[in-house]
């Protein structure tokens, strides 16, 4: 996880990772706890690929740039 302070509501995050291989779930959680943003198993889509994404806040306060790979198992 991430944390990322928003000092001003309207404020605009700029995303841009590369997943390598393998899958992950990447999410944006506001400070309310709502997901504001939401890629499940990217490398479905985005391995060897950069992802590009940008999120306009609607408050202020903490949000949390969460990478998951939780469910992956060796």
């Amino acid at each position: 996880e991430l944390p990322v302070d928003v000092n001003v509501a309207g404020a605009t995050i700029i995303i841009d990772w590369v997943l390598d291989e393998n899958d992950i779930s990447f999410s944006i959680i506001g400070p309310d706890g709502e997901k504001l943003v939401s890629v499940e198993k990217a490398a479905n889509n985005l391995a060897g690929k950069p992802y590009h994404g940008r999120i306009k806040t609607k408050a202020k306060g903490k949000h949390i740039l969460r990478f998951d790979n939780s469910y992956s198992w060796f």
